[in-house]
């Protein structure tokens, strides 16, 4: 008879939760960097979106979206920043995106919403702001 083994099974851990920084800095010129650390998902982009609608209001020549501590980004994060360059694109003002690392990378790479963003600042864009917005189904 073969002999059994008893394995006791632990439930996974859980992931840990990063919360999402985003550190405004001034570089003269009219230029200012946010710097975004921790993840951008559904339950923190909002915390994206409000720091970019505050740096908007100073009417800055340039936005950099600096991902250099970005974990992960998600396609609520992506929204931000598709809504974030065509107003950028209305407003006369530029979005930059820098250093996306790893596995924002990646996201960027698939997508390749660098190239767009800087197409849809030249040539402008209607306001995503009134489109319509997905609404999953309850239950």
């Amino acid at each position: 008879m073969a002999a059994r083994e008893s394995v006791a099974v632990q439930p996974p851990l859980p992931a840990e939760i990063i919360p999402l920084e985003v550190i405004a800095s001034s570089l003269g010129k009219g230029s200012v960097r946010l710097l975004v650390g921790g993840e951008v998902d559904s339950s923190s982009s909002h915390v994206l979106e409000r720091s970019i609608r505050r740096q908007e209001l100073s009417g800055p020549a340039e936005l950099i979206i600096d991902l250099d501590r970005t974990t992960f980004i998600d396609a609520s994060g992506l929204k931000v920043l598709v809504r974030a360059a065509c107003r950028a694109g209305r407003g006369g003002w530029r979005l930059r995106i820098e250093n996306a690392r790893g596995l924002v990378r990646r996201v960027f790479d698939i997508t390749e919403l660098d190239a767009l963003i800087q197409h849809w600042q030249m040539s402008g864009l209607p306001d995503l702001d009134q489109a319509p917005t997905y609404q999953p189904a309850p239950g």
